[in-house]
């Protein structure tokens, strides 16, 4: 026998003893699922890359076959009650994030990238105040003058004289211009670009059709996160994903770092969250370019494809459901009688039907729609009533609860009512579209402040028509974040005469 047989059979012999291991000795092993998720990755491998981005929608399959709590690789498992969500996403709980898959996003100093749950802790407190209601209401001008930009343009350029508006973008421009402004002094300027293009987004969603590869193969994240950003450039010329949108970041941080600069709160007119994150830690060592930049990236991205998706979500069922627009712009019309009229965001709070469809857009616009693993500590933890050992990957997601039926029947219906029937605040709990816990999207009250105002002044000013869309809703794959297949979603429209 020679040497590379030898080797090749003792390849063999192990692989073969590993995973008997995993599915007969493994702790895990007493949990039901597929055999073959429980003793490899390629079971989620051909869900996630050769079925693109199917895995989170073949596990509503499996919590039919095998119940609600599923093995769904070697150390993972996937759970479906939604009673079970707020077991793991708690305030204080003592799971922590998954280090490895979080590494993925290159942002592990940033407050989003940080495991420990401490260290979060610390981080996080220096950004909430930024993003309480009352910072949102006091800078409600702000995201007011963003909408403003927004529907003059839409009259201007696109209203009437028969030229498509592409609404993704449009919607993007508003949202990155917004949470750009709020977070530098300093906008983006995307409302001012042509159809609303944003190179910065369009290189990041393109990063985002590869983060399944990089779940899977992490050494690809790792090598792509780590690329200079002229070789990123070079490789991918169409955009260069997250490295194009911290160099965004680090350009403006170094401005505001800048001896010569203006006082960003006195340039920009209202408080800045880097303003105060760099009061915050008047350490330099702390407040180095490279964390600034991470945690700008954060804000930047999470404060637009979230809202954006809603956004074009609740805008594609409230034309295609002639009842829901019908509903909403009746509402609209007590606090903003004529079509220019302008609402408050306390107003429009107050209007039951317009928060319903705002609920309802979020619950099918999923948020995040992938997977949220958590460690389970060293001591163990025990989640729907089972035990899971230390080390045990647990994972749930915002698609499992949204579309537990118990809670919302005819769940893939968007039917804003449901959350105006007797008890529907206790539907509450279970939108998780900015998930929950002390991990909760950070920018949450930005993002109802947003949703408010771009969807009452849109609807209110603007009679509209899909173009060119086919199908009901919006067909998305997971690639953690939903990623639209198909044409981004188009409109024309009208103003309004009354």
């Amino acid at each position: 026998m020679g040497y590379a047989t030898a080797v090749l059979i003792a390849l063999l012999v192990y692989r073969l003893g590993l995973y008997l291991y995993r599915y007969t000795l493994h702790p895990l092993a007493k949990f039901p699922g597929p055999r073959l998720a429980a003793v490899s990755s390629l079971y989620q491998i051909y869900y996630d890359i050769i079925k693109d981005g199917q895995l989170t929608y073949h596990l509503q399959d499996l919590h039919k076959k095998y119940g609600p709590i599923v093995r769904i690789s070697h150390n993972e498992i996937h759970l479906s009650p939604p009673s079970a969500y707020h077991e793991i996403y708690r305030l204080n709980t003592p799971l922590i994030k998954h280090h490895g898959f979080y590494q993925l996003f290159n942002l592990s100093n940033s407050s989003f990238g940080t495991v420990s749950n401490a260290d979060h802790r610390r981080k996080r407190s220096v950004l909430n105040q930024s993003f309480s209601r009352r910072t949102i209401f006091e800078l409600e001008p702000l995201v007011q003058s963003k909408v403003d930009r927004l529907v003059q343009r839409l009259e201007d350029e696109y209203a009437g004289v028969g030229r498509e508006v592409c609404v993704h973008n449009a919607y993007q421009a508003v949202t990155i211009d917004t949470v750009s402004d709020f977070s530098f002094g300093i906008s983006y300027g995307v409302l001012n670009n042509a159809d609303f293009r944003s190179r910065a987004m369009e290189a990041f969603d393109k990063q985002q059709e590869a983060f399944l590869v990089f779940k899977h193969f992490p050494l690809l994240a790792r090598l792509a996160g780590n690329m200079p950003f002229w070789l990123a450039n070079l490789l991918m010329p169409d955009g260069a994903g997250f490295l194009e949108m911290e160099q965004d970041c680090r350009h403006q941080i170094q401005h505001l770092l800048s001896p010569a600069a203006d006082t960003p709160p006195a340039k920009a007119g209202h408080p800045t969250i880097f303003n105060r994150l760099l009061e915050a830690y008047p350490d330099p060592d702390e407040k180095t370019i490279d964390y600034l930049a991470k945690e700008g990236v954060t804000v930047v991205s999470a404060g637009t494809h979230t809202t954006r998706h809603a956004l074009c979500v609740g805008t594609v069922y409230a034309l295609q459901k002639p009842e829901v627009g019908e509903r909403l712009l009746r509402e609209l019309r007590e606090v903003m009688p004529g079509v220019r009229d302008v609402a408050s965001l306390k107003e429009l709070e107050s209007l039951p039907y317009l928060t319903a469809f705002m609920k309802e857009s979020l619950r099918l616009s999923y948020g995040v729609v992938g997977p949220l693993p958590r460690v389970v500590p060293a001591e163990g933890a025990t989640i729907a009533g089972a035990f899971f050992p230390g080390g045990t990957v647990v994972i749930m997601d915002s698609y499992i609860v949204h579309h537990n039926e118990d809670l919302f029947p005819s769940s893939h219906e968007f039917d804003p009512t449901r959350w105006l029937v007797p008890n529907a605040k206790e539907l509450d709990k279970y939108l998780v579209s900015f998930s929950a816990g002390s991990r909760q999207c950070l920018g949450m009250n930005l993002a109802w402040a947003e949703l408010y105002m771009v969807f009452a002044r849109v609807f209110r000013r603007f009679e509209m028509e899909l173009y060119e869309h086919e199908g009901e809703g919006i067909k998305i794959v997971e690639h953690w974040l939903p990623t639209v297949r198909g044409e981004k979603v188009r409109c024309t429209l009208k103003v309004r005469e009354v």
